[in-house]
């Protein structure tokens, strides 16, 4: 049977090299920036001094749930959710266009030490267990009742090393994209902090090579059972 293959979210984190005084004036200019992709109330939460710092400060979600964007004090994080009944490639493109105008946008007044790109994606199996071991386990390691895996291959991108990282796991999925027992696969790639912040082509040349994680068709290549 041919494997279906679907993405829940694609999700873009952006650390700064320093705390923002003020979350809300940032996500006010970045959603501004993207088109008010936000086009509901964002929540603002006031949090003590010595809360977290990756805790987002403001919280913004559009009126039907499609884009998030969260502003903490040393991070910005943009993730977007698909509905299966649109065109799938169409709107990871569209994500892909966003999230380089918000790396751009940040880049006008904030320094970016990281980037981290993550693909949330999901086959639709009845034994998941079955299937991840048959993927990538040997003869002697089937039949277990629980099976998840991590796998880190990493590479360079000119001073910069990368983490090219995929975790499956075996759930049962109750969403608007899917219902039922299913294989999670998430790609998480992103670069090792460096003594040096990333410029505006560093980060858009590593933001390029590795929007694989967004890509379903990424998946079905390197998730073969």
């Amino acid at each position: 049977m041919k494997k279906i293959i679907g993405t829940i979210s694609t999700q873009l984190a952006i650390f700064l090299d320093s705390n923002i005084i003020r979350p809300d004036t940032l996500y006010n200019r970045l959603n501004e920036d993207l088109g008010e992709i936000i086009d509901a109330m964002p929540q603002t939460i006031p949090l003590p001094a010595e809360a977290p710092a990756d805790i987002p400060r403001v919280i913004g979600t559009s009126s039907f749930g499609t884009y998030v964007l969260n502003v903490s004090l040393n991070r910005v994080d943009i993730v977007k959710n698909y509905n299966p009944s649109n065109d799938m490639e169409s709107e990871v493109n569209e994500f892909l266009r966003t999230s380089k105008n918000l790396i751009i946008s940040i880049l006008q007044t904030h320094k970016i030490n990281r980037l981290g790109l993550v693909g949330n994606h999901y086959i639709p199996t009845k034994d998941a267990q079955q299937f991840i071991s048959k993927a990538y386990l040997n003869e002697k390691n089937q039949g277990n009742d629980e099976v998840s895996l991590r796998i880190n291959k990493k590479d360079t991108v000119d001073e910069f090393t990368l983490n090219n990282v995929l975790n499956i796991s075996q759930a049962h999925i109750e969403s608007p994209v899917y219902t039922g027992n299913a294989v999670l696969i998430q790609l998480d790639y992103n670069n090792d902090p460096n003594h040096k912040n990333l410029d505006e082509n560093t980060a858009i040349k590593i933001f390029n090579e590795k929007v694989t994680a967004y890509k379903y068709s990424h998946v079905m290549e390197n998730c073969k059972p």
